[in-house]
């Protein structure tokens, strides 16, 4: 009964924070002007529902190697469920529903911190790596060259840290501070997987950058030829949202990156539009997937009952 009513009362904070946001962020005047291209923005959908499904599959591998039982369907509704409390201040709401939702099963919350540590330096490294090779291939003029450095001396002290000995190292002498070293456990983690991790990443960054391409082709044409720019974009606008920690899903860096970096391209009126406008394409992405995984697991479920009184009825025969 307590686990139920804290379900739903966690669910209705969330619901309660995702709702404000959008009421106090999405101004509805300036929607009001703006007219659809709506073949464009359903195939954006489709395709940003697609990318944010391939994160809770990531997440998923990830998971699997601190436990393997867990199954692939049930990492990826939990990761998709702990992303609404990126929008509570803090963001500390998303490992708290993490460690909830991960009670009944064997995985400590030291290897549920450790996956998580993961996910985001791999999330981090992916933007990072897709953002030099689209830099240099495409010669984009983005970052000046005190910037470049910055961000090459980040990325390498980033990949540094994801090696499982790093990482055990960290451990150890983590538990000696804190005078618990009876709580260690080594990661199993392979370096070359953890690479794996970061490629699957970067192609699910272009994966997103190509929805937000169809996105603003939705509002105002933009040619192919802008689609590595746009793909560079979404991807730094998202880290530096990522990196805001005390920012509700990143709010105001985020916003405030894309429309810098879409003036380069576009009038300051409509970069300000689409930032505004792109944040909702976002929450209702993640709003349209948690509901088909819903649904799957709804019909999954009455599967499941169906074939088991079934072979109750053939066993009592």
């Amino acid at each position: 009964m307590l686990l139920k009513t804290i379900k739903i009362a966690l669910t209705t904070v969330l619901i309660g924070f995702v709702s404000y946001y959008i009421y106090t962020h999405i101004e509805i005047k300036q929607l009001q002007n703006i007219s659809f291209n709506y073949s464009y923005l359903l195939f954006s959908f489709v395709i940003l529902a697609i990318q944010i499904f391939n994160q809770s599959l990531i997440w998923s591998n990830i998971i699997k190697g601190f436990n393997r039982n867990i199954k692939t369907a049930d990492n990826s509704k939990m990761w998709l469920l702990a992303q609404y409390g990126k929008y509570i201040p803090g963001k500390i709401a998303t490992f708290g529903i993490i460690f909830y939702l991960y009670k009944k099963y064997d995985i400590s919350k030291n290897k549920l911190v450790v996956a998580s540590y993961y996910e985001i330096l791999c999330s981090i490294l992916s933007v990072i790596y897709l953002s030099f090779v689209l830099l240099i291939i495409f010669n984009q003029d983005v970052l000046n060259q005190s910037q470049n450095i910055i961000l090459f001396i980040f990325g390498s002290l980033t990949t540094i840290s994801l090696h499982p000995k790093v990482i055990n190292a960290i451990i150890v002498n983590g538990l000696r501070v804190i005078n618990k070293p009876n709580l260690f456990f080594r990661i199993e983690l392979s370096f070359s997987r953890i690479i794996k991790f970061i490629i699957m990443y970067m192609a699910n960054n272009i994966l997103l950058g190509f929805g937000f391409y169809l996105f603003i082709n939705s509002i105002i044409y933009i040619p192919i030829s802008k689609l590595p720019y746009l793909i560079l974009c979404i991807n730094l606008s998202g880290l530096l949202g990522m990196l805001a920690i005390f920012s509700p899903a990143g709010l105001g860096a985020r916003e405030s990156s894309i429309i810098f970096l879409l003036t380069k391209i576009m009038s300051v009126t409509i970069a300000s539009v689409i930032s505004i406008i792109s944040r909702l394409w976002f929450v209702l992405g993640e709003i349209i997937v948690l509901g088909l995984v819903y649904i799957y697991n709804l019909i999954f479920y009455k599967i499941n009952v169906v074939d088991s009184i079934k072979n109750l009825e053939s066993n009592d025969q």
